[in-house]
């Protein structure tokens, strides 16, 4: 079974957002919370648009991308500083620093792997 190269690269980025997460739990900078440093949703959003830009894929679809991209960050970040809690007390959304940390490791996850592996289909 074959997995598409651009599904691969994101869930590979917000994989490795969540190994981030597990060792910064370890070493004591945060608690083991689905809504901490880094975003993984940002770290795979970060991943489908370096995809798109470095494969030079159609200008009307990146911009669609980056535009959903866009409203989803802003979405998650709002509920992070606006809504705050759920109704078990949970963290809700990320920080400006957790949504940079992801979109990070999803641009270099990228860019790492074009560096060893060929972008194309």
């Amino acid at each position: 079974m074959n997995i598409n190269i651009s599904i691969f690269l994101p869930l590979l980025a917000a994989g490795l957002a969540i190994i981030c997460k597990y060792i910064l739990y370890k070493v004591g900078y945060q608690n083991l919370v689905i809504s901490g440093m880094p975003s993984g949703h940002a770290a795979a959003f970060g991943a489908l648009i370096t995809f798109l830009f470095l494969t030079k894929s159609d200008p009307k679809l990146l911009c669609v991308a980056l535009t959903i991209v866009i409203a989803y960050l802003f979405d998650i970040w709002r509920m992070h500083y606006f809504i705050t809690k759920d109704k078990e007390e949970n963290d809700l959304g990320h920080s400006i620093e957790e949504i940079v940390a992801g979109l990070i490791i999803g641009v270099l996850t990228v860019y790492i792997y074009s560096q060893y592996y060929s972008l194309s289909k």
